[in-house]
């Protein structure tokens, strides 16, 4: 039983590395065309929100 809850803590934890990562490179260019701002602000926005991902 144990190796079972292992393994789906594992499974969870690489899926939600995935997403995020996932989220944060089409998030950088959604917010720079959203933002109409400079590189800085659509960098810590998009840190801010992948931060809050990994949180929820």
């Amino acid at each position: 039983m144990l190796y079972t809850y292992a393994f789906y803590g594992l499974a969870i934890i690489a899926m939600t590395v995935w997403g995020a990562h996932a989220l944060c490179r089409v998030g950088h260019l959604l917010l720079r065309e959203t933002l109409h701002s400079d590189q800085d602000v659509a960098g810590v926005v998009n840190h801010l929100l992948s931060v809050g991902f990994y949180l929820l």
